[in-house]
C-alpha cells in the first residue's frame, strides 16, 4: 500500500533475424562516383515446425525495389540499383536441427508472396503467408572484420543490439567492376536468446559502375487541395505531384522515392516506371498506395500533401537516401498548384495548373485574407441575420449552406446578410483575381434545439454531402465496409458548449469505424438501430489543418493532445443507458491501468441530429506513447490476431510459448512474465470478470509492445458494450467458468482464455491474482461496492437530463448483487486468499505525519517491507531478506512517503 504525509507536494524464440547494415565505401572512386549500399539479412522460421527455416531475404533494398514492383510465382531476384542487373536473391528452405548453424543457400525458384512495409525509417520484409513469423531479435558479437567487401575487412563498425549497424571501409576496397560483399568465416554473430542462435552468413555481389550517368530529375509542380482541377482514374480529385526529367536519358525510377516528411526519406517508393528524357510523371498523393505493373497505369503514393504548408522531397534510391529536389512550401489554396516558372525559376502558384507539361510565368501575387463572421457557432432561440465581411480589397466572398467546401466555381456570392432562421451550416471563403483565396471558414448555428440536446456539448461534422452518400460516399452501403485512406473524407469538426458557446473549429479526416459485422449492416437509410446511427473515426493531421488536436476534452485524463478520436456510435448499447463501455473503462483506469477515456456529445452532421455519441481515445501507437511513453515502433494486435501495427510474430511467439512450456518451471514462468505483463494481465481481468463482459474474450480486446528488446505484452480493455447483462445474464453469472474457460465455445478459441488457463494453475500466478484481487476488491480499492457505485455515479451523471426514462440495472441491480458472487466465483478459482491477509487501520492514501499504522490479522507472523518488494522469495515461500517481522505491539509511525 502507498501512504504519502499531508505535509509534502527461452527454449529459442527466434523467429528472424535481421542484420541491417549500410555499408559506406569511404573515399571518392574513379570519376568523382561516390556511393552507398544497404544490406538486410533476414531468416524466417515456420511455426508449426522449429526445424524449418527459411530464407525470404538477402540484399535487402535492391530485393525491396524488385518486390515493391511485383510479385511472382518464379524466381525472385534482386536488381542491382546502378545497372538493373540481377544480383541474386532468396533461396528456399532450409530443414535444420537444433546446432546446426543457419547456412546460407543457393538462390531457388518457387513462390514467395512477399509484402514492403515500412516501419522505423528501413524496410523490413514480410511474408506474407501467416504462418511465416517474423520477429526482429537483438544481435551479439558483432565485430568490424565480420563482414568483408572483395576480401577486405570493414575498418569500424558502429551499431547495437538489432541494429542498423554501419560498417566503413578503407578507400580502395570497392573499385570499379564486381564488388564481393560477404561474412568472415567464423564471425562469431549470434542470437541473444535464451538458447543464441549462430548466424550462417553468406556472400552477394554488385556491380560498381562510377561512370553511371546522374540522373537530373526534379519537382516542378504540385497541387496540394484539388477540388475539381485533376481526376485520377477513379474521378476523384486528388493531390498530384510533378516530376520532370531535365536529363538526356530515361531514368528507371525503381528504388526512387517521395516524401512529405524529411525525417522519412522512404515514405513512398518507386516501382520500376521509366521516365523519359524530357518528359514529366505526374504521382497522385492520394493515400491510395497504388503501383500498378501495368504500362502506363496511375500512380498514387501512400500520403497526401498538407495544404498549410509542409516539405516535399524527391529522393534518388542510393542509401543513406539524400533528397535530389525538395521544397519547403507556403499554404495552399483550392485548386491553385505551386511549382517553378518555366521548370527551373523560382517557386510560384499558378491558376490553371498544368500537370504533365512546362509552366509558364505565374501572375498570381498575395493571398486574401480570412473571412470574418459577425455572429459565432452556438445554440441559438431566435433568428438573426448573419454577415460576413473581408478586409482585402476587391474580394469576393462565396458561401455555401449544403457542406459544400466554397471554391470559383461552387458556392453563392455573398451580397448581403444571411438570414438564419433554422440549423444552419455556413462556410465561407473570399476569392480575388490573381491571388491565392482565404482558407475555407466553418459555423454551425443550431436553432431552436429541444432542451434534451442542450444538456451535453455539441459536436458538428461538416463535409460535401458526396463525401457521406452515393458511389464515392463512405456511409453509402456496401462501402462501410472499405477501409483505410482512400475511404477517408475531409471535416470540419465543431465543438460547441452550450453553457457558453465556447469551443473550436478544427478540419481533420473523417472515417467510418466499426468491426466488420457492423460494417456490414450499417446503412443511413434503415429505420433500425444500431445500423443507421454509424460510429466514425477522426483523423487529425497536417493535409487537413492541423497536425494533432491540442485540446483537453475528457474530465478523466490529462491528455490534451490527439491525432485519433473515435465517436462511438453504441451499436450493443446505442441508446439507453450507453453508458456501459465508458464506465467498464472507467473501471480499468481506477484499477490502474491505461484505457481510453471518453466522454459524451450530441453529434450533427451537416446540421442533422444523429443521436448522442460517446468520443473517446482509439487504441493506437499515439495512445500507447502518451501513456507508456517509447518510440514510434509498437505491436498492436487486436481480436482473432488482427495485426493492426507492427506484426504478430511475438504474439505468437509468446502464445505458443505458453501453450507449450511447462509453466510450473520457474525459468518459464520468468521467461513468459518477462513477454507478457502478468500485473497488467491480473488487471486488465478483473473489472471485466466483474462486469461479465459478454462480447469477450473471443471479441472485442486488444493488446500491445513496444517493438524494442525485454518490452512486455499488456492488454487494454476495448469496447465493453456487452457488460453487465446485456444478454440477460444475471449477476450471478460465472465470467471465470464461463467466458474464461476452454472448454464452452465460442469463448474457448480464445486467446485470452488460453493464456488465462495456462496460467491458472501455477501458484506463483494464482498468489499474483489473489494479491491484485485482494487490491482491488477489499479496503477502499477500486472494485468495492463504494468505489464502483461513485464511479457509476460520475459516469451517468454526464448524460443526466438526455437520455428519457434511464435504464438504471447496473445501479439497482448489478452493483448491489454483484459483489459476493464475484468473490465466490474466485474463491472456487482459487484466485482469491484475503481471508487472512493484513488489515491496515488507515487505507491507501494521504496519512497524517507521525500515524500509527497498526496491521491486524487473523493468525500467523506478518512480513512486510518498505520498498514496495515481496516480503516472500518467490517459488518458495522462504522469507525475503528486506522483510521485516510486524510487532503488533509496535504500530508503524509514518514520517515520510512509503509503500508497505
Amino acid at each position: 500500500m502507498k501512504f504519502r504525509r499531508l505535509s509534502r507536494r527461452q527454449k529459442r524464440g527466434i523467429a528472424l533475424i535481421i542484420v541491417m547494415i549500410v555499408i559506406m565505401v569511404l573515399g571518392i572512386l574513379a570519376g568523382g562516383f561516390a556511393y552507398s549500399m544497404k544490406v538486410e539479412t533476414k531468416l524466417a522460421r515456420n511455426a508449426t515446425m522449429d526445424s524449418d527455416l527459411e530464407w525470404i531475404g538477402r540484399s535487402g533494398v535492391e530485393l525491396a525495389k524488385w518486390i515493391l514492383a511485383e510479385e511472382s510465382g518464379g524466381p525472385l531476384g534482386p536488381v542491382d540499383c546502378l545497372i538493373k542487373k540481377w544480383a541474386g536473391g532468396p533461396g528456399d528452405t532450409n530443414s535444420a536441427v537444433a546446432g546446426v548453424p543457419l547456412d546460407h543457400y543457393e538462390v531457388g525458384a518457387g513462390w514467395l508472396a512477399l509484402k514492403i512495409v515500412d516501419n522505423e525509417r528501413k524496410f523490413n520484409i514480410n511474408a506474407a503467408d501467416p504462418i511465416i513469423l517474423r520477429q526482429a531479435l537483438t544481435l551479439i558479437g558483432v565485430d568490424a572484420g565480420d563482414l568483408r567487401l572483395n576480401g577486405v575487412p570493414a575498418a569500424r563498425v558502429t551499431g547495437i543490439g538489432a541494429g542498423p549497424y554501419l560498417f566503413e571501409f578503407p578507400p580502395g576496397a570497392a573499385p570499379a567492376g564486381r564488388a564481393v560483399v560477404d561474412w568472415a568465416p567464423g564471425h562469431g554473430i549470434v542470437s541473444d536468446a535464451l538458447e543464441p542462435r549462430p548466424f550462417g552468413g553468406g556472400a552477394w555481389e554488385y556491380t560498381v559502375d562510377p561512370a553511371a550517368a546522374r540522373p537530373d530529375l526534379r519537382l516542378t509542380e504540385f497541387m496540394a487541395e484539388n477540388f475539381t482541377a485533376y481526376r485520377d482514374e477513379d474521378a476523384d480529385p486528388e493531390d498530384w505531384i510533378e516530376i520532370f526529367n531535365a536529363g538526356t536519358t530515361p531514368v528507371n525510377l525503381l528504388g526512387w522515392s517521395l516524401s512529405r516528411d524529411h525525417k522519412e526519406p522512404g515514405q513512398w517508393v518507386f516501382p520500376a516506371v521509366d521516365l523519359p528524357a524530357g518528359g514529366y510523371l505526374v504521382v497522385f498523393a492520394s493515400g491510395k498506395d497504388r503501383k500498378p505493373a501495368t504500362p502506363g497505369g496511375r500512380l498514387h503514393t501512400n500520403f497526401k500533401l498538407n495544404p498549410n504548408g509542409g516539405y516535399l522531397g524527391l529522393f534518388g534510391p542510393e542509401l543513406p537516401r539524400t533528397a535530389v529536389s525538395a521544397v519547403e512550401y507556403p499554404a495552399q489554396g483550392p485548386d491553385y498548384s505551386y511549382g517553378r516558372e518555366r521548370g527551373d525559376g523560382p517557386w510560384r502558384y499558378f491558376l490553371p495548373a498544368t500537370p504533365g507539361a512546362r509552366n509558364t510565368a505565374s501572375t498570381i501575387t498575395g493571398a486574401v485574407a480570412a473571412v470574418h463572421f459577425s455572429v459565432e457557432r452556438g445554440f441559438f432561440t431566435r433568428p438573426f441575420n448573419l454577415s460576413l465581411y473581408c478586409p482585402t480589397p476587391g474580394a469576393v466572398i462565396r458561401y455555401t449552406l449544403d457542406g459544400s467546401p466554397p471554391s470559383l466555381t461552387n458556392g453563392v456570392v455573398y451580397t448581403e446578410p444571411i438570414p438564419i432562421t433554422v440549423t444552419r451550416t455556413v462556410r465561407a471563403a473570399a476569392f480575388k483575381t490573381n491571388a491565392l483565396p482565404s482558407r475555407i471558414a466553418t459555423h454551425t448555428y443550431l436553432m431552436g434545439q429541444p432542451s434534451l440536446r442542450q444538456r451535453l456539448p455539441a459536436l458538428s461534422l461538416v463535409t460535401a454531402s458526396n463525401h457521406l452518400y452515393g458511389a464515392k460516399g463512405i456511409m453509402e452501403p456496401p462501402n462501410p465496409r472499405y477501409r483505410g485512406p482512400a475511404w477517408e473524407r475531409p471535416v470540419s469538426v465543431e465543438w460547441i458548449d452550450p453553457a457558453d458557446n465556447g469551443g473550436f473549429q478544427v478540419d481533420c479526416g473523417l472515417r467510418v469505424q466499426g468491426g466488420d459485422y457492423v460494417r456490414g449492416n450499417y446503412n443511413y437509410k434503415s429505420g433500425q438501430l444500431p445500423f443507421n446511427k454509424y460510429s466514425f473515426r477522426l483523423y487529425f493531421r497536417g493535409e487537413y489543418g492541423q497536425g494533432r488536436l491540442n485540446r483537453r476534452l475528457f474530465p478523466d485524463t490529462t491528455q490534451e493532445s490527439f491525432d485519433t478520436l473515435v465517436l462511438r456510435a453504441g451499436m450493443n448499447d446505442h441508446s439507453n443507458p450507453f453508458i456501459t463501455d465508458e464506465f467498464v473503462r472507467s473501471l480499468a483506469r481506477d484499477v490502474g491501468q491505461p484505457a481510453p477515456v471518453g466522454t459524451f456529445v450530441n453529434l450533427y452532421l451537416n446540421g442533422v441530429y444523429r443521436g448522442y455519441y460517446n468520443p473517446c481515445e482509439r487504441i493506437d501507437v499515439d495512445f500507447l506513447r502518451a501513456y507508456h511513453g517509447g518510440g514510434e515502433r509498437w505491436d498492436l494486435i487486436a481480436q482473432g490476431g488482427e495485426v493492426r501495427e507492427g506484426d504478430a510474430t511475438a504474439w505468437n511467439n509468446l502464445r505458443n510459448f505458453a501453450a507449450t512450456r511447462d509453466l510450473t518451471n520457474a525459468a518459464n514462468y520468468l521467461e513468459l512474465a518477462r513477454r507478457l505483463d502478468l500485473t497488467n494481465f491480473v488487471d486488465y481481468l478483473c473489472p471485466l470478470i466483474y462486469a461479465d463482459n459478454d462480447d469477450w474474450p473471443h471479441n472485442n480486446w486488444r493488446v500491445a509492445r513496444e517493438r524494442v528488446p525485454g518490452a512486455p505484452f499488456r492488454f487494454y480493455v476495448w469496447d465493453a458494450e456487452w457488460a453487465f447483462g446485456l444478454q440477460g445474464h444475471t449477476p450471478t453469472w460465472n465470467t471465470i467458468a464461463n467466458q474464461l474457460s476452454t472448454t464452452s465455445p465460442p469463448w474457448g478459441t480464445a486467446d485470452i482464455a488460453r493464456l488465462f488457463n495456462a496460467l491458472k494453475g501455477i501458484p506463483e500466478f494464482k498468489l499474483l491474482f489473489a494479491d491484485r484481487a485482494h487490491k482491488h476488491f477489499f479496503n477502499n480499492g477500486a472494485l468495492t461496492d463504494e468505489r464502483i457505485r461513485a464511479r457509476y455515479n460520475l459516469v451517468k451523471a454526464r448524460l443526466n437530463g438526455t437520455i428519457s426514462g434511464f435504464n438504471d440495472r447496473i445501479g439497482t441491480t448489478w452493483i448491489p448483487q454483484r459483489r459476493r458472487h464475484v468473490l465466490d466465483h474466485l474463491l472456487k478459482a482459487g484466485l482469491l486468499a484475503s481471508t487472512n491477509a493484513p488489515v491496515f487501520n488507515l487505507p491507501a492514501g494521504r496519512a497524517p505525519a507521525g500515524f500509527a499504522l497498526t496491521l491486524t490479522n487473523l493468525r500467523g507472523t506478518i512480513w512486510y517491507t518498505t520498498n514496495g518488494a515481496d516480503p516472500r522469495v518467490m517459488f518458495t515461500g522462504a522469507v525475503a531478506p528486506d522483510a521485516r517481522a510486524y510487532d503488533p505491539a509496535r504500530p508503524l509511525l509514518l514520517t515520510h512517503d512509503v509503500v508497505l
